[in-house]
């Protein structure tokens, strides 16, 4: 633990950090070609209809738990589209947010855990953050929430100061606003607070109670609405084969089953050799480390807490750390089983901090061994490749043909303008899959436009791919009278 203490304030560890930094500002890189299809789309509906009637509770969508998700995503977005239509400034704000908790949490969960800094590294390259930190949603909100209110719990334990026990629950009931799956971390840090602070709190009741009536009065219409519900049946039906959903939370720090998101085909580019394609995919296995690495480190956090728990006795942070990490892992495991949570990856969003806690304990404790640093440069320049690898394949191939991401935000929002312009009230015959199963897409899109409205050629146009490359994923209007005039 020393080694790892001595990282945080040397030249290494600053020279760490830069690279972490630059890595968060790629994010923000060609911005437009981030997927806008379904529920992205409902978001940005749900918020200008909440700020034309100005409604203060809207609930979100419909969650896989029998209740809606909280306000808090609607209004998110309501304060942005009240100060901006332009969709590129929505985006680029709603990563830039969802960037910098990320960075703060991080931030606080070297500070609280000393855990080796080059443990930050996989948490920038991935894919998948790298995809839900660019997508207008809820679910993207509810993972640097939690790593928030981890981190803060940790220092709160570890300083006793109150403010890190409001942050930490502040952060906790807005994660649940967010994302109902934020509940496999939600609960634990209840329970923990109270099997071993409960003492505390109660000789402090006085110092709590304004942080207690601000959190009652944040967390209360929405908890409110969900002791209304509370039984209801969602319809998704689990059982004990879908436990292995839970051993499988270090995904995001991989590239296993990616094509979820972008589709089969993913390593094809235009005009690319196949055997560059082939080279990815070979390349692309070696991420698959990160599951043994953070199945050690969860190993060693349950040692952790084999050999530091005693009854009565203050407790080592770190104990306190395993503890709700396992916790956390413990609740997830029951959700697959009861909802049955398989496939979809942002069903990690709310039990991430535990994979990501034994990933990083991992990567900690094996750090001394030669071998194991090694396979770490690999692991890392493997995930790099990957990464960038599907930032120019989006980009090149403007978007996807599958239903998970779809053309670009760009491209439909260059047909959206077209459709204002030329079309206003033309009826539309999409043939291209995205535009024909989620027209509410363009349709948000063209709410947004604040530009000139014309109804100037008669008949029904088509929203069909531009060209007959599979792998391109550009959508466009035809015909296009407009263009023959010109």
């Amino acid at each position: 633990m020393a080694a790892a203490i001595r990282w945080q304030n040397d030249s290494a560890h600053r020279r760490i950090w830069g690279g972490v930094l630059l890595l968060a500002l790629i994010r923000l890189v060609w911005i437009g070609d981030e997927s806008f299809i379904h529920e992205e789309a409902k978001f940005i509906h749900m918020a200008l209809d909440a700020n034309e009637r100005g409604d203060w509770l809207t609930l979100g969508n419909m969650g896989k738990m029998g209740a809606r998700y909280g306000p808090a995503t609607v209004w998110f977005y309501r304060a942005l589209l009240a100060i901006t239509h332009d969709i590129y400034m929505v985006a680029a704000l709603s990563t830039a947010t969802i960037t910098s908790l990320t960075l703060i949490g991080l931030r606080w969960l070297a500070r609280s855990t000393r855990l080796h800094p080059m443990s930050l590294i996989p948490v920038m390259l991935s894919p998948y953050l790298f995809y839900y930190s660019r997508k207008i949603w809820d679910g993207p909100f509810t993972s640097p929430l939690i790593l928030i209110s981890f981190s803060t719990y940790l220092l709160f334990l570890e300083t006793r100061k109150t403010v890190f026990l409001f942050l930490a629950f502040l952060c906790a009931s807005f994660a649940l606003q967010f994302h109902l799956m934020a509940l496999a971390f939600v609960a634990p840090l209840c329970l923990h607070f109270l099997f071993f602070e409960a003492r505390w709190a109660w000789k402090n009741k006085l110092k709590l109670a304004i942080p207690f009536v601000v959190l009652l009065g944040v967390s209360a219409p929405y908890g409110l609405y969900l002791l209304q519900v509370v039984g209801t049946s969602s319809g998704f039906v689990g059982g004990w084969t879908d436990l292995h959903y839970a051993f499988l939370g270090a995904r995001y720090y991989t590239t296993f089953e990616f094509s979820y998101v972008i589709g089969d085909g993913w390593q094809a580019f235009k005009a690319i050799p196949w055997r560059f394609s082939q080279l990815i995919i070979a390349m692309s296995a070696l991420t698959w480390l990160a599951f043994p690495i953070s199945w050690f480190g969860a190993f060693h956090s349950a040692k952790i807490v084999k050999d530091g728990f005693r009854w009565n006795e203050r407790l080592d942070l770190r104990v306190h750390a395993s503890l709700l990490a396992w916790a956390t892992f413990g609740f997830h495991a029951a959700q697959s089983v009861h909802s049955g949570l398989r496939n979809h990856p942002n069903y990690y969003s709310g039990a991430w901090i535990a994979a990501l806690y034994f990933l990083m304990l991992g990567i900690t404790e094996l750090w001394s061994r030669r071998w194991f640093r090694r396979a770490f440069a690999i692991y890392c320049a493997a995930l790099a490749v990957f990464f960038a690898t599907i930032i120019v394949k989006v980009h090149v191939n403007h978007g996807t043909r599958n239903m998970q991401y779809g053309p670009t935000l760009s491209n439909q929002d260059a047909v959206a303008r077209q459709l204002n312009r030329y079309l206003n009230d033309a009826p539309l015959a999409p043939t291209a899959l995205s535009p024909k199963i989620f027209p509410h897409a363009i349709g948000a899109l063209r709410r947004l436009d604040d530009g000139p409205r014309n109804s100037l050629y008669e008949g029904t146009f088509d929203i069909r791919y531009a060209t007959d490359d599979w792998r391109d994923g550009s959508i466009e209007i035809w015909p296009q009278p407009w263009r023959e005039e010109d």
